[in-house]
């Protein structure tokens, strides 16, 4: 049986969110250590991401911090 309280609270994800902010390819997977890199920086600084200067605002740490907790998740 599905668990209707994660679904909806899936539901209201948007798809591809983090890769348009990191200005990544959809197909390609965000290795880990750049989401690591993004969650130990502080917001209002920049880090650099595959040669390019990111701003790292609180939006995008957000989705970090989301993307690692979810990498973690087991899917059944």
């Amino acid at each position: 049986m599905v668990n209707k309280q994660r679904t909806k609270f899936l539901k209201d994800i948007k798809k591809n969110a983090l890769h348009n902010q990191l200005n990544i390819r959809v197909g390609l997977k965000i290795p880990k250590s750049i989401l690591e890199a993004i969650a130990r920086t502080r917001v209002g600084t920049y880090i650099i991401i595959l040669g390019e200067k990111v701003k790292v605002t609180r939006l995008l740490k957000q989705r970090a911090i989301f993307a690692l907790n979810a990498s973690t998740w087991r899917t059944r």
